[in-house]
């Protein structure tokens, strides 16, 4: 009998204590909830207050690159100008081994009979030019009218040619053209057409509009060459222009100081800088 009043005193005993459990433990979860927001809250707050210093920062520091950059580029302006020298002078000597040929355009294609029947292989069938884009000592530059393999416009108008001062210039060179070229450093097409007529007559009216700002490019190019060869008679820029060149065999051209050029080099800088010793010392 006492073990039966104990179970069922107990029983209460539990029951009471589990609802003090739950009691408790729910108010210790609203006080970490309320803890845990009060919290997130400061942390929130101080993000914020982060990302706004950070901010700050992040626009001064852009700001200071800028500033670095632009002090950079000004001070390597005249390294690009005498790196532009040098392409005149090295210009110049191709001038005097090399003169500009007159480009060649062509297709395969074979031989026919005056039946119109195919003989032997496919030979070089050359276009000739259409007209003149630009013909003097730097460059040659022609038009020509040439069939594509298109299905409706199959005949292109491109412009082929040669300049001595691409290195001075922006690339004027369209791959996709099917015409084969030679002896040609500038290819542009122009545009594509139904038939030959058509090409004729749009090169007609704007012949004079064909790469037109690009050509202006070159003749400011022109002027540039002109204005900056005569400086080759002056000993400083060719001692400074193979210095260059001897740098670039040593660093920059595999098994460079192994070349006859590279000897040759050397041999011009030590007349140059013979005879600057010599001047300097008179």
């Amino acid at each position: 009998m006492e073990l039966i009043k104990q179970a069922k005193e107990n029983k209460e005993k539990i029951e009471i204590l589990n609802e003090k459990k739950k009691t408790t433990l729910n108010i210790i979860s609203k006080e970490i909830s309320e803890i845990e927001n009060e919290y997130h809250n400061k942390i929130y707050e101080l993000e914020d207050e982060m990302r706004k210093e950070v901010d700050i920062l992040d626009k001064s520091a852009e700001a200071k690159r800028k500033e670095y950059e632009e002090k950079v580029v000004e001070l390597y302006k005249p390294t690009m100008e005498l790196k532009n020298i040098f392409k005149v002078f090295n210009i110049m000597k191709n001038k005097q081994q090399h003169g500009l040929n007159t480009p060649k355009v062509y297709h395969f294609d074979y031989l026919k009979d005056k039946n119109g029947y195919s003989q032997g292989d496919k030979i070089e069938m050359f276009y000739n030019p259409r007209g003149v884009i630009g013909d003097n000592e730097f460059i040659k530059l022609f038009a020509y009218i040439t069939t594509n393999r298109k299905p409706l416009n199959s005949t292109s108008l491109i412009l082929v040619g040669n300049t001595h001062l691409n290195s001075l210039l922006s690339e004027k060179y369209t791959y996709g053209i099917d015409a084969h070229t030679q002896d040609a450093n500038i290819r542009v097409l122009i545009k594509d057409f139904k038939t030959e007529e058509e090409a004729k007559a749009y090169f007609e009216k704007n012949k004079d509009k064909l790469l037109k700002d690009w050509l202006e490019e070159h003749k400011k190019a022109e002027e540039y060459y002109i204005e900056k060869v005569k400086l080759w008679n002056n000993k400083e820029y060719k001692i400074a222009y193979y210095e260059d060149l001897k740098d670039y065999y040593e660093n920059h051209c595999s098994n460079g100081t192994e070349t006859e050029e590279y000897k040759e080099v050397l041999r011009k800088l030590e007349n140059l800088n013979a005879g600057r010793q010599e001047w300097e010392s008179n």
